[in-house]
């Protein structure tokens, strides 16, 4: 015969009483919560749930993500945070919180003066972000002027040493400026083919 220890019954039906209680009038905080403390294994399981209730869930995102599970507001939707993705380091996290919001991806690249942003974001950061399409709040994602992550993986990843010079090139004296260099690659990437889905699976997997 066993007898459940009274004092492990108090305990369990005062965390009950508490969750329950931060459910009812804090339930996207909570949820949130529940997400961030869930297991590997079970955090499909709380994801179906919690859309059960009628949430919805939004990609990684460079302006949105944070270092743990949030609601955000703007978006209507529980947004991962960047410490679940494999190649973002701490420090490199640290400073893509503290130098956004990136509304451009000029923004996202260069300085005023078009020297480059960033020291801690990597480009093992931005190759990270690019396979899980993770710069969609860009203005050039939402206009179309870029078509897909591949063609910004393009751009970013193919042309990461060129970008890291600046916004433009230093020309000689007498010679006319160079035009951006951002310009010239989103015409030299211009029609470059989105993924196939198998191979977005495989990025978001990896």
């Amino acid at each position: 015969l066993y007898c459940f220890n009274f004092s492990h019954s108090v305990s369990y039906s005062v965390d009950s009483y508490y969750s329950g209680w931060l459910h009812t009038h804090h339930e996207k905080e909570w949820l949130a919560t529940v997400l961030q403390s869930a297991k590997p294994d079970n955090l499909n399981v709380m994801i179906s749930e919690i859309k059960q209730q009628g949430y919805k869930f939004a990609q990684i995102d460079v302006n949105h993500s944070g270092v743990q599970w949030e609601f955000s507001e703007d978006l209507q939707a529980f947004v991962p945070p960047l410490t679940s993705m494999k190649g973002i380091g701490e420090a490199a996290m640290a400073e893509i919180i503290q130098e956004r919001p990136y509304h451009a991806l000029d923004d996202l690249l260069f300085l005023p003066d078009g020297s480059w942003r960033h020291s801690k974001f990597n480009k093992t950061a931005f190759k990270a972000l690019c396979a899980v399409e993770g710069f969609g709040s860009l203005r050039e994602m939402q206009d179309g002027s870029i078509s897909n992550h591949a063609q910004l993986y393009s751009i970013i990843i193919d042309g990461y040493n060129q970008l890291k010079k600046g916004r433009s090139l230093k020309v000689k004296k007498g010679q006319p400026p160079n035009e951006p260099q951002l310009d010239k690659m989103l015409v030299d990437t211009f029609g470059t083919p989105d993924w196939t889905r198998a191979v977005k699976i495989s990025n978001f997997m990896e």
